[in-house]
């Protein structure tokens, strides 16, 4: 028993690091996008955000499993983005860009420790965001810029089948969301919703597995 927990201490450790980590970059993105953000009112989700420690502890324990260096390491930056990523757009509903491209570039400067090739990578990243730029387009807006984005980098990160899978599991799982908050009128019809998170974590899923 006491052997577990001291294997687990670590990892306790790293997970409280990546959560005040991601913690204060948002703070910094926040003051410097204040004229984005939503009411006042809307920083009271802020009390959720420690379910960031357990997601990341479950993410490093998933990876430790693995005896390649390489893997962990584009596991850990993987999760701590994409976690970012769904806690901005849970809080404010906003995937901000300064996330997004550095996120981006480490996801080419690693293809070389994944199944992906680069053609396939970047293949993946123009198509599926074009086509979430035409969906925006004929929707008149209801798809946000930042899902835009995050769909063309989570192609570079993921490649073409993974990207289909995670956008068809996002579109379902979104979608199932959304319907839970209008039924239990926590959200409106005329209300914004976070569809980030719902293309991010089984983006995750996939990226752990």
């Amino acid at each position: 028993m006491i052997d577990k927990i001291l294997q687990l201490f670590p990892i306790a450790v790293l997970s409280l690091f990546c959560f005040q980590l991601v913690s204060l970059w948002m703070e910094q993105l926040y003051k410097k996008n204040a004229g984005q953000l939503k009411t006042a009112a809307r920083l009271s989700v802020k009390k959720y955000r420690w379910l960031l420690v357990p997601g990341f502890f479950g993410c490093l324990l998933w990876l430790g499993q693995t005896s390649s260096f390489p893997l962990f390491f584009r596991g850990a930056v993987a999760s701590i983005f994409l976690l970012a990523i769904c806690a901005t757009d849970f809080e404010q509903q906003l995937i901000f860009d300064r996330m997004l491209f550095p996120f981006a570039l480490l996801g080419l400067l690693l293809l070389p420790f994944s199944a992906i090739g680069f053609t396939d990578a970047l293949l993946a990243g123009c198509i599926g965001g074009g086509v979430f730029l035409l969906l925006a387009v004929l929707t008149h807006g209801a798809i946000g810029g930042g899902d835009i984005k995050l769909i063309f980098v989570l192609g570079l990160w993921l490649g073409t089948g993974q990207l289909y899978a995670t956008i068809l599991s996002g579109l379902i799982l979104g979608g199932l969301a959304a319907l839970l908050l209008l039924i239990t009128r926590q959200r409106s019809r005329r209300d914004f919703f976070a569809y980030g998170p719902w293309f991010a974590l089984p983006a995750l899923y996939l990226l752990l597995s």
